[in-house]
């Protein structure tokens, strides 16, 4: 009985999302998501932009298809070369870019998961995306 509700427990710990920003709304209790006509424009595509507690931003594009989401992170990287002395955390997951803008105070130009608040958390809900 023990080892079934072992086993219960650690597959209902899993949670399956479908979508980036279903997951992104499980990475902390008070994410806001925000308005923000500022962002990036990225092939066409304008992102869902949410901010943490701490004032951190992540930024969700849906480019509809994983071909066009490598286009979008080619333009995404293009751009960033030209008007960032700090850049976001990049994750890809299917047809979704998604930036995650820390605060870390790192050496490095794009800060290492470790360094950061949500970072970890964000790369493992997004491993839970099923399309």
């Amino acid at each position: 009985m023990l080892i079934s509700f072992v086993f219960l427990n650690a597959c209902s710990s899993q949670q399956q999302y479908s979508s980036a920003n279903e997951a992104i709304k499980f990475v902390e209790n008070n994410i806001t998501q925000i308005e923000s006509p500022g962002d990036m424009n990225l092939n066409g595509v304008q992102p869902v932009s949410y901010k943490l507690t701490n004032d951190e931003i992540i930024n969700v594009y849906d480019f509809g298809s994983v071909g066009k989401r490598e286009v979008g992170k080619k333009l995404f990287e293009d751009s960033i070369q030209l008007f960032s002395s700090h850049a976001p955390i990049t994750y890809e997951s299917g047809k979704y870019l998604v930036l995650y803008y820390s605060h870390a105070d790192s050496k490095t130009w794009t800060p290492q998961l470790s360094e950061t608040k949500y970072g970890e958390n964000i790369e493992k809900a997004l491993k839970n995306i099923h399309d």
